[in-house]
């Protein structure tokens, strides 16, 4: 494992700074384990029930790198055609159904100009991700910052655009946000990301039931959809307030040099 914590003395962030924050999951590239062929992601949040994210195939497990943005910081590679962490165990099964609020947060840097499945990603329990999913994307037509809510079975599919382009190879925090008022926010960097939703009406983790896969670095579905991304940084927090979250991304902002 990398580190014991969120943050270093060198890099001038507390240790577990992003912990004041009560995240629900986190994980980041400093809290690794690899060996015996196995890669994996330790979720370190306090709160709660903890999701580890592996990968225990040759063709599945990422290359562990260095964010260029922070000397001292690693990074992990997916490579888009193969790479990818994930739970699909019981520990993740209907993960954050009650939610009708909350915060998912990410840094990473796009590394080509395809589509890619990025972030923070849930499948159903059957691993269709045409029927139901909840998964975010750089859209390679406008290439901007994509999220979708998916239940084909209760005739749900919201999708949302961000209005920021997406630049290949520039380090971002990236956040959205939802505190029920029914406007999903995006926020890049600490600047708001005006997204522009498709269809009316808004949705959050409690309205895709039955999800069971929890992904980083791709989408388990029934045909796999792979990133090729630069990443370093997931979590997912609680709503509190619209100054809250840029707090948090103040933080990621100072640990990751961005």
């Amino acid at each position: 494992m990398f580190g014991a914590g969120f943050g270093n003395a060198a890099s001038g962030t507390p240790i577990n700074a992003i912990l004041a924050y009560s995240p629900h999951n986190v994980w980041d590239s400093e809290h690794i384990t690899q060996g015996g062929g196995v890669f994996e992601l330790s979720d370190y949040n306090i709160v709660g029930t903890k999701i580890n994210l592996k990968a225990d195939t040759a063709l599945s497990i990422p290359e562990i790198s260095n964010w260029a943005a922070k000397s001292g910081v690693p990074s992990v590679i997916f490579n888009g055609t193969g790479n990818m962490v994930y739970n699909t165990g019981i520990e993740a099964a209907e993960f954050r159904e009650s939610d009708s609020t909350g915060v998912y947060v990410s840094v990473f840097k796009r590394l080509d100009t395809g589509t890619n499945r990025n972030l923070f990603l849930l499948t159903s329990t059957n691993g269709d991700i045409t029927n139901k999913s909840i998964n975010q994307t750089i859209n390679a037509s406008s290439n901007s910052f994509e999220q979708q809510f998916k239940d084909a079975s209760a005739g749900r599919d919201n999708v949302s655009f961000g209005s920021s382009t997406i630049v290949e190879n520039d380090a971002n925090v990236f956040a959205v946000s939802f505190n029920g008022d029914g406007a999903y926010k995006f926020n890049v960097n600490g600047s708001n990301d005006t997204p522009i939703t498709v269809t009316a009406e808004s949705r959050w983790f409690n309205s895709v039931l039955d999800k069971n896969n929890v992904a980083i670095g791709g989408l388990i579905g029934s045909s796999n959809l792979y990133a090729n991304i630069e990443w370093c940084f997931t979590g997912y927090f609680p709503y509190v307030s619209d100054d809250t979250t840029l707090e948090i991304i103040s933080v990621l902002k100072s640990k990751y040099g961005v």
